[in-house]
């Protein structure tokens, strides 16, 4: 999706066109991110290491579809106040006003190894540049001093349900679904996440900007649970076969099903056993379930909550391990630190889950 954005930006400045394709991959992403539209001004946050990028992201693409005129007049207002919640959260929330800085290392929050305070310099240059293109585009489109009203945005009482498709073929799907209710955005993805398939911030949950994410770079169990076969260990994290989603007013249910990955390797192993996974939003709680077409000798999930989370509970699980967060980098997240998190157990388990409240 941003990689279109920049490369329309970049042609623009250099007084090229931009190629039909390009033209209709970015309006596709401009219209997955008015999907997006939330008063939080959270962007994308599937692969949680982009932090204020993911959030960013949503506002170039949005100014360089507007730029290219690619938006009907209806949708206008909308990515408008849009671009201004998200330019709000980042001047508030990720620029610190104390260290002169923006902040994606201090305090808790983390992103990946590599893009750690050493590219301080690199990251307060880069975000500069990005809001500054993003002006530009305004200013291209004629729209840089149009009144915005930020109650525009939606904020539905009701779940609504957007699925996004990457590929489908006989045996495998690629899809990410989109939830919106009253404020909040999650993006549950039912992708492969190749050699990043065990890191806690890419595992197919539901994520939640600032709430339900976890650290970049952290192979664990996040969520989801890792079950034991005799000395292997699988997760339910790719080789989706099918995705279903049924709504009933404010009751969404998205049943996943596919085969067991074998982890412990840089890639993932496809193994012969099936696992459904069964996810709930209902009203303000989310309930999350595990099923295994074969028992499993054991399994262990990592359940972790941020200050706007209470405790998330377990279902199914015998006992429960306590785990040190403070300063701990599997436990420091893109916009804070996990402060509890604990680690629980199963032998022998047939259901498993956890229950949670979103609210």
């Amino acid at each position: 999706m941003i990689v279109t954005s920049e490369i329309s930006d970049t042609l623009q400045r250099l007084g090229k066109e931009l190629p039909d394709y390009c033209k209709n991959n970015l309006k596709i992403a401009a219209e997955i991110c008015l999907a997006m539209a939330n008063r939080r001004g959270d962007g994308i946050n599937y692969g949680r290491s982009l932090s204020v990028h993911g959030d960013g992201a949503a506002a170039e693409i949005l100014s360089s579809a507007l730029s290219r005129g690619l938006l009907a007049e209806r949708d206008i207002p909308l990515a408008l106040a849009y671009i201004a919640a998200v330019t709000e959260k980042i001047e508030h929330f990720w620029y610190d006003e104390k260290r002169g800085s923006f902040n994606l290392f201090w305090d808790g929050r983390s992103t990946n190894r590599y893009r750690q305070v050493q590219r301080v310099l690199e990251v307060n240059l880069d975000m500069a540049n990005h809001m500054i293109v993003m002006l530009r585009n305004l200013e291209i489109a004629g729209l840089a001093d149009r009144e915005v009203d930020l109650s525009s945005l939606p904020a539905p009482k009701e779940w609504t349900v957007t699925p996004i498709p990457f590929s489908v073929t006989s045996d495998r799907i690629r899809e990410t679904f989109l939830l919106r209710r009253g404020d909040l955005m999650l993006m549950l993805p039912l992708i492969d996440a190749g050699n990043l398939y065990r890191c806690a911030a890419y595992l197919p949950y539901p994520a939640l900007c600032g709430r339900l994410e976890g650290a970049p770079e952290a192979p664990m169990p996040y969520l989801i649970p890792e079950y034991r076969f005799g000395d292997k260990t699988y997760m339910p994290v790719s080789f989706f076969r099918s995705a279903e989603c049924e709504q009933e007013g404010d009751l969404v249910r998205i049943v996943a099903k596919g085969n067991l990955a074998a982890v412990g390797e840089k890639l993932p192993v496809e193994s012969d056993i099936p696992f459904t996974t069964t996810f709930v939003f209902d009203g303000e709680r989310l309930s999350a379930r595990f099923e295994t077409g074969k028992k499993p000798d054991g399994a262990r999930v990592i359940l972790g909550s941020h200050e706007k989370i209470p405790y998330i509970t377990p279902v199914g699980f015998e006992r429960e391990i306590p785990v040190e967060t403070e300063g701990v980098y599997d436990f420091m997240t893109p916009s804070g630190a996990i402060l509890c998190a604990t680690e629980a157990q199963a032998s022998s388990p047939a259901l498993l889950g956890w229950d949670a409240t979103l609210a």
